[in-house]
């Protein structure tokens, strides 16, 4: 008995918290960078949770590109894949969060083409869900 434990210890606890210890390893890399404000070591860190769909990362990195102008151009490979977390996340598994963010996607063109009909369909589905942040999207009608 006592070596099932052991057993379930090691594939099903151990590998899960591996991954949790992960997850904030990089989070804490980048905001560490974020702190000294180099945005290109940041940049980097957070990338590794875009791989996962992280939100915290995909957070920081909307940060980044909306502040920093000059960084732009090279983060627009990165920012397209946010977007298509995003819209998984929201698509999938109705997502408010990743709604609110498709928002401002959509509207300031972040990983995508602004897109006045997929805001309108965003800011539809967002009303669907009573979502707080159509406060802002009023004048949109679905």
């Amino acid at each position: 008995m006592k070596r099932l434990w052991i057993f379930i210890l090691f594939v099903a606890v151990l590998p899960g918290y591996m991954m949790a210890q992960q997850q904030t390893e990089y989070n804490r890399k980048g905001d560490e960078a974020m702190r000294r404000q180099d945005y290109r070591m940041a940049t980097m860190w957070y990338e590794e949770g875009v791989i996962q769909c992280d939100s915290y990362s995909i957070d920081q990195l909307t940060t980044i590109w909306k502040n920093n102008k000059k960084m732009r151009s090279s983060m627009r490979s990165l920012m397209s894949r946010c977007f298509d977390c995003l819209r998984d996340k929201a698509t999938i598994e109705s997502d408010t969060t990743a709604i609110s963010q498709l928002i401002h996607y959509y509207t300031e063109g972040i990983g995508t083409q602004a897109n006045e009909d997929q805001l309108r369909y965003c800011c539809c589905i967002a009303l669907y869900c009573r979502f707080e942040v159509l406060k802002d999207f009023h004048h949109f009608r679905c």
